[in-house]
């Protein structure tokens, strides 16, 4: 057999035997696998032929392993090392171990170093705060108000409006402030001014900061559903701030001993009420942005509306808006609630968004609605600016053919026997026009004896009755009449009766009496 060359093997091949993939030895046959049999209920385990041998310690284990031993693994061995792929504890050190962190080893400021962000991710004792030039500082002492006021009454049926006002009455401002109302059992929700978030029958405005003297008034319009009390309690959230500064020297410098630095300075004066006359320069730097955010909530809304209305008449509400503040108003919801003695083709609660309003502006807007059934009907408009109430405003109006003329009688609920007493009348014109001329009368009790009018009368003793010619009055006028008697008896009730007439016709009547106290003269 020839040779083989070096470049078909490589010497270093041919040199290094590998037990691996060498042949078994010659003394081994090879056995061919037994054919695959049927499975059958009964199997046998053929014996172990004598002609296989066992492979040489020196060989690799066969890689076929049994699915058994997944099923039922020996347990590892106890050792001091690392077990299958548990990893090593860590070492022991100053750092926190778990949830339970030793005290931090004592340092020196030498060797003091800010600390890194990933360092105040790990480790719970780095500090995260800061404290930038707005943030309050000193003694806070924002208080809150509540008042919640509701219609002494009500019908089934019939909308009314409960209004919450809340304020800031403190000297500090608070922070994060909500509101929160149940809507009452016994009663259905059909608006809220500004608007609400609703959740589980629970209301809730967030109305964020509030700043000492800021206020929000909330309008909540409920239709009642059944017969009782109706009511529920609204309640307060807020939060306070408080916040204090320090400087700390840099390493090997010395701290000032009393004088703070300028930014701190500066932060401190921001927190102080009155103004430091030892810091002119600080307090008018900051004066300046106090007012302008005080004047950025100067809106105003005055309604003008007709004081009586006849049924069938056309009416004219006038809103005059003004922006006080230096900045355009944007945003700006006006919403106008009327009565049901009102009517308007888009119904009883109307909104308008206003355009742009400029800095020290005012836009009037007029809407016109229609009297329709007797009563006193109620306007309520409001102007909000997303859920924050900026001002609003209330008028009722008198709608039906009242009576137009008034009597309002003030009598002494006692007077003494033979005293001098004062009966005084007072009769108003309630008309939207001068009344016609008429009669006021009159008529004494028969313990009263008539001394004196204040004016031009005529006095019917058989009758004890009092007439004055009433002529016109204008519209809106009053006109006052005194007349002077003298109790001559005791009685529990002596009467006053006054009367109003035009001809046959009764136009208004008013009854008052009085108590006699004392002794007839022997």
């Amino acid at each position: 057999t020839p040779t083989p060359t070096a470049a078909a093997t490589p010497p270093a091949i041919e040199s290094a035997p590998s037990p691996v993939i060498s042949a078994p030895p010659t003394s081994i046959p090879l056995v061919e696998p037994p054919p695959i049999q049927p499975v059958s209920n009964t199997v046998a385990v053929p014996p172990v032929s004598d002609t296989v041998a066992v492979p040489p310690v020196s060989e690799p284990a066969p890689t076929t392993t049994d699915s058994r031993v997944l099923d039922l693994p020996n347990p590892p061995a106890l050792s001091d090392g690392p077990v299958g792929n548990l990893p090593e504890p860590p070492a022991l050190s100053n750092g926190p171990v778990g949830n339970l962190p030793e005290p931090p080893a004592s340092i020196t400021p030498d060797a003091a170093q800010p600390a890194s962000p990933a360092a105040a991710a790990s480790d719970p004792l780095t500090g995260i705060g800061t404290v930038d030039q707005a943030a309050p500082q000193g003694i806070q002492q924002p208080r809150m108000e509540i008042t919640k006021t509701i219609p002494s009454d009500g019908a089934i049926g019939t909308p009314l409006i409960y209004t919450i006002d809340i304020q800031n009455t403190g000297k500090t401002t608070a922070y994060e402030v909500i509101l929160e109302d149940p809507i009452p059992q016994g009663a259905k929700l059909t608006g809220t001014v500004p608007q609400a978030e609703l959740d589980a029958g629970r209301l809730s405005w967030e109305l964020g900061t509030m700043k000492p003297g800021d206020q929000h008034k909330i309008l909540v319009r409920v239709v009642p559903t059944r017969a009782g009390d109706l009511g529920s309690t609204a309640s307060v959230r807020f939060a306070s701030h408080a916040a204090a500064i320090t400087r700390i020297a840099a390493n090997n410098a010395t701290p000032a001993a009393s004088t703070p630095t300028a930014p701190i300075a500066k932060a401190a004066a921001t927190a102080v009420d009155s103004p430091d006359p030892a810091k002119p320069t600080t307090n008018a730097a900051t004066k300046p942005a106090t007012i302008s955010a005080t004047k950025k909530t100067g809106i105003t809304l005055q309604v003008s509306t007709p004081a009586r209305a006849k049924v069938g008449d056309v009416l004219t509400l006038k809103f005059t808006l003004t922006n006080h503040t230096a900045l355009a108003q944007t945003g700006i919801v006006l919403r106008n609630e009327i009565s049901a003695q009102l009517e308007h083709p888009a119904g009883g609660d109307l909104e308008y968004p206003l355009p742009s309003l400029a800095a020290g502006a005012t836009k009037e807007i007029t809407l016109q609605v229609t009297a329709k059934t007797k009563g006193a009907a109620t306007n309520t408009a409001t102007l909000t600016s997303g859920q924050k109430l900026l001002a609003s405003d209330k008028d009722t109006i008198q709608i039906g053919t009242p009576q137009v003329l008034t009597i309002e009688q003030t009598v002494p609920p006692q007077a003494s026997i033979g005293a001098a007493t004062e009966l005084k009348i007072v009769v108003t014109n309630n008309s939207l026009a001068p009344t016609q001329p008429a009669t006021l009368s009159q008529t004494l009790a028969p313990g009263l004896d008539f001394l004196a009018t204040s004016s031009q009368s005529d006095y019917d003793p058989v009758n004890g009755q009092i007439s004055w010619q009433l002529g016109s009055l204008p519209a809106g006028a009053t006109a006052t009449f005194t007349t002077t008697v003298r109790p001559r008896q005791i009685a529990s009730k002596l009467t006053s009766l006054v009367r109003i007439t035009a001809g046959t016709r009764i136009l208004a009547t008013s009854s008052q009496s009085m108590k006699t106290v004392g002794s007839k003269a022997p």
